[in-house]
């Protein structure tokens, strides 16, 4: 979206990335190396929803509270520079899960360009292809809160344990999908959640648990 952006408006184009605790650092290393790419300017906004009580609880309507902090940063930084539109990247695969962030991005006049022209996950990745763009092959990666279990309160020292440990494992493991904390009755988080053709080997699993334990 984008190159989309870039190509068709040039130097009006602007993307935002918002920084805070519940971005992965390599997730923002990535983000600024595609826009450089690229070529579209690129401004980071710090983020404050994990100060947010109503996103700490992590009920099912965290994302909202999220997306509504990110779109009002996004806005300011569209008047700022004198633009008119706000985009996201929802797709059209995205509209049959629960998103409570959808009610924010309507509530905040935000379009989507990919599901008005009806392009899925896969029509993206195709397109992304024909780009030579990185994340045509990119696993999908929600923020770090999304690996805490709906109703587990979030703190910003589990979130900063979690990208810590994913750091570890993405060291190890040539892929590695996301780490989701699941606290045991001693409190400390071990299940590990990877992709199909490395979490079938059981000896990953030993293999990575030393490791990450005292991150935990």
């Amino acid at each position: 979206l984008a190159r989309a952006a870039h190509d068709a408006l040039g130097d009006r184009a602007l993307a935002v990335t918002a920084v805070s605790e519940s971005l992965a650092p390599r997730e923002l290393d990535e983000a600024k190396d595609l826009a450089a790419r690229i070529g579209i300017e690129h401004r980071l906004e710090a983020s404050s929803e994990t100060t947010l009580p109503q996103y700490l609880v992590n009920d099912s309507n965290r994302c909202y509270h999220c997306k509504t902090e990110l779109y009002s940063i996004c806005r300011r930084a569209a008047e700022e520079a004198d633009l008119a539109v706000i985009v996201n990247g929802l797709n059209t695969d995205d509209l049959t899960d629960h998103r409570p962030g959808n009610r924010a991005a309507d509530e905040a006049g935000v379009r989507s360009p990919f599901v008005e022209l009806g392009f899925d996950k896969t029509a993206i990745r195709e397109h992304s292809e024909r780009l030579g763009l990185p994340t045509a092959t990119k696993p999908e990666l929600a923020c770090l809160a999304s690996r805490f279990p709906t109703g587990t309160p979030i703190t910003i020292g589990g979130l900063e344990r979690v990208a810590a440990a994913e750091q570890v494992v993405a060291g190890l493991l040539d892929a590695v999908r996301d780490l989701h904390p699941a606290p045991d009755r001693e409190g400390r988080w071990r299940r590990l959640w990877l992709p199909g053709e490395v979490g079938g080997d059981q000896g990953q699993h030993h293999a990575v648990q030393p490791v990450i334990s005292p991150l935990m």
